[in-house]
């Protein structure tokens, strides 16, 4: 379970972190 939560968060950071960077 909290391995697929972590999982979860670090693919929903890095697509924040790709559209961040699309925006600049």
């Amino acid at each position: 379970m909290f391995q697929s939560n972590l999982e979860l968060e670090a693919s929903a950071g890095k697509e924040t972190s790709f559209k961040n960077n699309a925006l600049v």
